[in-house]
């Protein structure tokens, strides 16, 4: 019994689709695998929450932008004018901005800027630091306080270079430095109220107080280091005070009296502007994803129908569209990857005012990371699409041949 043929007409249309559906099949799984991972990662804040994990992005800020020469003046503000040694700032403005404290106001902006990308709700960019600022003042006099008890003593050969030398040190810790070391001589019992009078004068303690009495019992023993421990929280206190004011200066307050760092409204508009990319990345690919998707299932299907009952024709048919998939997604993403991190990092870090050179190196490290974990998304997707693919193929050569047209 003869099977019949097709009409020669049909033959040639069909000859003609087959690649155009294997092409429309590439192209349409490629975009519907990129926007799919794209909105998938980029709307949300987790997946840059666990970038900057992987870049020890809060040790970082610790070791690395704290140190940056344009963010001198504010270190020195967030370190009440004292000149603290720099082995020594790291830990101290640890205690000052506690690592979980600066996790969570980072994720909460991080949540902010996510937001604005998906809605397009204003960019508020403000992180609340009232406990920061409050707890300067007491880290900072503590730390002196045990920097000043473990100097050493250095004996002075008379008592006249004794006392130059204990004002030298009242005006260096006076002027928020700390001493390399600590004066030490027998004082004359006479002489007793004249040195602790040295101290009243710098730190503005009465001398009737309970902190003038400390002093004047320390002196009178000959603790220098004592009296120096009594007074170093008031002759300190106004430069800290200074500056923590003029901390609070620069910063903006909020509705319920919080104090806040807030971006200046030029950055925060031109940061808008450079999120434009982003956004409408997202935009796209809500929408593209669906539609990219559809078209891939229909040329896939009629792809698959198009030989049909021509088994062999239809395997090789579609498993070259699935290989070719698999393997057109995958260099795609390999080249595209590095220039789209590199655009937004440009776009959103570089070309924008006032980022420290440290921080952006920073931000650029996290965007190649978040990039990288889009990664498996495209690779387990493509190579089970592509190993589908090479799969049918195979399998062609194993299905018996049929007159076919």
């Amino acid at each position: 019994m003869f099977q019949r043929q097709p009409d020669p007409s049909f033959v040639r249309r069909r000859r003609v689709a087959a690649p155009f559906l294997v092409a429309a099949f590439i192209l349409s799984f490629t975009v519907m695998l990129t926007t799919s991972a794209a909105e998938q990662h980029l709307s949300d804040p987790e997946f840059y929450k666990a970038a900057l994990d992987e870049e020890d992005a809060y040790d970082r800020a610790y070791e690395e932008v704290l140190f940056d020469e344009d963010l001198t003046g504010q270190v020195e503000d967030l370190l009440g004018g004292v000149d603290i040694p720099e082995k020594e700032i790291e830990d101290l403005v640890k205690v000052i901005v506690p690592p979980g404290k600066l996790r969570r106001a980072v994720e909460d902006a991080i949540d902010r800027v996510v937001e604005y990308m998906k809605t397009g709700k204003d960019l508020v960019l403000a992180i609340d630091v009232t406990a920061f600022v409050e707890a300067i003042a007491e880290a900072v006099i503590n730390f002196t306080i045990e920097a000043v008890i473990a100097l050493p003593e250095e004996r002075s050969e008379t008592y006249e270079q004794f006392a130059n030398e204990f004002v030298a040190t009242l005006e260096t810790l006076d002027g928020g430095g700390i001493p390399g070391a600590i004066p030490s001589y027998p004082i004359p019992e006479e002489d007793v109220e004249v040195v602790a009078g040295l101290v009243f004068a710098v730190s503005r303690i009465e001398p009737e107080s309970e902190l003038g009495e400390s002093v004047l019992l320390a002196i009178a023993q000959d603790d220098v280091a004592g009296a120096l421990k009594v007074a170093t929280a008031s002759i300190l206190l106004d430069l800290v005070v200074a500056s923590v004011e003029e901390l609070v200066s620069r910063l903006d307050e909020g509705p319920d009296g919080e104090l806040l760092l807030a971006a200046p409204n030029a950055v925060t508009e031109d940061l808008e502007e450079r999120l434009e990319l982003p956004r409408r990345i997202l935009g796209i690919a809500s929408v593209g994803r669906f539609a990219s998707g559809a078209l891939a299932l229909a040329s896939l299907a009629v792809l698959t129908v198009l030989y049909v009952p021509g088994w062999r024709r239809t395997l090789r048919w579609t498993g070259g569209a699935l290989a070719g998939a698999g393997a057109f997604t995958l260099v795609f993403w390999t080249i595209a990857r590095g220039q789209l991190v590199g655009r937004i990092a440009d776009i959103v870090v570089k070309k924008t005012p006032g980022f420290p050179e440290t921080f952006s190196t920073l931000v650029d490290d996290v965007l190649e990371a978040a990039a990288t974990k889009i990664d498996p998304t495209f690779q387990l997707a493509a190579v089970a699409v592509l190993v589908a693919g090479v799969a049918a193929v195979g399998a062609s050569f194993g299905v018996g041949r049929k007159a076919e047209a």
